[in-house]
């Protein structure tokens, strides 16, 4: 009786050690698995590629203008606005002309310059005693501006400010896209001049 008793526990013995490393073995299996499945999850989850046009850093930041809005326009001060804004985004940006404003007298579609001041005349106010965009136009006209004012302008150096003069020395520059005509100046650099030159 108590052979059969050992044979009969040996046996038992061997089976909960058999199915204790059974299941070792499938647990085992099912981490590696997962770490299998893990490593492939992140492999899917890479960033996806640039496309073609794309800016991994996005588009370069436009360049502001600052100008002066004072006379008859609702919210006086200094804005910076987009490279190539008119006159009139900046009276916009003041809050608009006064009931008192003289739109007459005000070129709106006019490119504005850095620097600039646009005073809004009122009506009836002298004409001599203010002034308009127009006649406080610091714009640089390159017909006519020397080699140090040529070099005031963003980008242009002394070797390229002497190419303009070049330039300008056998033609007349008839508009301010012109500028692209002289060597070197191509339409990246004109985009930087673009609302601070002028030809007349």
């Amino acid at each position: 009786m108590k052979k059969k008793y050992r044979r009969f526990a040996g046996a038992m013995a061997g089976a909960v050690l058999t199915a204790l490393l059974s299941g070792m073995y499938m647990m085992g299996c099912g981490m590696e698995e997962r770490r299998e499945n893990e490593i492939i999850l992140a492999d899917t989850q890479e960033a996806e590629p640039v496309s073609e046009g794309q800016s991994e850093t996005g588009p370069e930041e436009e360049a502001l203008l600052y100008v002066h809005v004072c006379g008859e326009v609702h919210e006086p001060g200094v804005y910076a606005l987009p490279g190539g804004s008119r006159v009139m985004d900046a009276v916009e940006s003041a809050g608009g002309m006064t009931e008192d404003a003289d739109r007459d007298r005000l070129n709106l579609a006019e490119t504005i310059a850095d620097g600039q001041q646009i005073r809004i005349p009122g009506l009836g106010e002298d004409p001599g005693a203010s002034a308009s965009a127009e006649s406080r136009d610091d714009r640089v006209n390159i017909n006519t501006a020397s080699r140090e004012e040529l070099m005031t302008l963003p980008g242009i150096g002394a070797s390229r400010a002497e190419d303009i003069l070049s330039y300008r020395a056998g033609a007349r520059f008839e508009k301010p896209e012109d500028i692209m005509k002289v060597p070197g100046i191509k339409e990246g650099a004109f985009r930087k001049l673009e609302g601070r030159i002028r030809t007349d």
